[in-house]
């Protein structure tokens, strides 16, 4: 196959609209080899909020307009459905370009079925990258044909994709287990422009009026809510004053709703930019994972991307997660965090306290955060998956 032809990405999120799977798109094909060209498919999720900075005017996007479902209530519901458009798309597209393969992320079933419909018909290597598990997502959600779309076309899909990409080992041996189907842990990558300078650690900035207790990222019920709760439960038992300081896409009165709220907290969204700045300026960044979701196996095996920044900050991370989840092992294992790993807002007051007063823990935390991000430099991960996509091309028939 001529290594010219560009890679077809199929994409639900894609740069600029924010979100964990834009994020890991720009990371990772941001570091794509230059030779080696992409275009990708995409759509303009509804209500979503986009970042200019993140945009790669180097890489040509389609964007599929109009998209099937624009409420998104609807759109929820009904998302197997759009798979004819992304699948139309797709097909237009490589029938006017030609391309050497179909690369689509999971964590959308339209485009996961779209994508595999339009690799059958033009008879390209699949390759599905799942950011989080899919069948497990829709557990205990009135989302019947999101559902039923797994349970018939998960097994079917990744036993027929080319190569299958997964995100931690846990999730490999998932889906090894689930539906025999062996995968490639494509480590979630940082840009050489984001990864710490030198080897020496950050000190945690002095305890002064209050400390900044910082979280980034989105808040619903099947991945953090009910650890965010009991973080906002633990400030009013902390010996120092502090303040949670959230940066997040969820509204207010969505916050206030779950129990998120009080004079200690602050909440806003701002680009990522900004979000890395107030990071570095924090006292301890806070990676809260759900203790009684309704998908155990989602916290089990996600990577949380938020971790990308909070590698590269320079400052301590909590991890609030169960023991049996990759975040709470891997941070024990490899020391990049602090581990708080029942769900008692007075174990975690007493964990924010103890990190406030040990510098010299929090500085071995960093130090090994750091290292952590300088193995994921995506100057080494994109290069070494282009040599497995090359690898899989060579021996694929169609």
């Amino acid at each position: 196959m001529t290594t010219c032809l560009p890679l077809l990405i199929a994409a639900s999120w894609f740069p600029p609209y924010t979100s964990g799977s834009s994020i890991l798109s720009r990371n990772l094909w941001g570091s794509w080899p230059e030779r080696e060209h992409l275009r990708v498919v995409s759509h303009r999720p509804h209500g979503a909020r986009s970042d200019d900075s993140l945009s790669m005017p180097n890489i040509p996007v389609e964007w599929i307009e109009p998209w099937p479902f624009q409420g998104a209530r609807k759109a929820a519901h009904l998302d197997p459905l759009a798979a004819f458009a992304v699948e139309r798309s797709l097909v237009n597209l490589a029938t006017r370009c030609e391309v050497r393969g179909i690369w689509v992320n999971w964590p959308t079933t339209g485009f996961v079925l779209g994508a595999w419909r339009a690799a059958r018909r033009l008879r390209l290597p699949l390759y599905v990258h799942l950011h989080d598990i899919w069948g497990e997502a829709y557990r205990g959600k009135r989302q019947i044909i999101e559902s039923t779309a797994a349970a018939l076309f998960e097994g079917k899909v990744l036993r027929n994709a080319a190569r299958v990409f997964t995100i931690t080992s846990e999730a490999q041996e998932y889906y090894k287990n689930r539906h025999g189907v062996d995968s490639y842990v494509l480590a979630h990558s940082i840009p050489d422009e984001d990864l710490p300078l030198d080897d020496e650690p950050v000190s945690p900035q002095a305890v002064g009026e209050a400390a900044v207790l910082h979280y980034a990222g989105s808040i619903y019920r099947l991945m953090n809510q009910d650890a965010v709760v009991n973080l906002v439960r633990s400030l009013p038992h902390c010996r120092h004053q502090v303040v949670f300081e959230c940066f997040t896409p969820t509204d207010g009165a969505n916050l206030a709703g779950m129990g998120i709220q009080g004079p200690a907290v602050k909440f806003r969204f701002a680009p990522k930019t900004e979000v890395m700045a107030a990071q570095r300026a924090s006292h301890i960044l806070i990676m809260p994972l759900a203790f009684a979701s309704t998908n155990p196996s989602e916290i089990q095996t996600v990577f949380p991307t938020k971790l990308l920044e909070y590698f590269v900050s320079g400052r301590p991370i909590l991890v609030h997660a169960p023991t049996d989840s990759w975040a709470a092992r891997s941070a024990r294992e490899l020391g990049w965090g602090y581990v708080v790993d029942e769900p008692d807002p007075l174990l975690l007051a007493k964990g924010i306290d103890e990190l406030l007063d040990a510098p010299e823990l929090c500085a071995r935390i960093v130090a090994c955060a750091k290292r952590e991000a300088r193995a994921r430099a995506a100057s080494a991960v994109a290069p070494a998956l282009w040599n497995e996509v090359r690898r899989v091309e060579s021996s694929w028939k169609n």
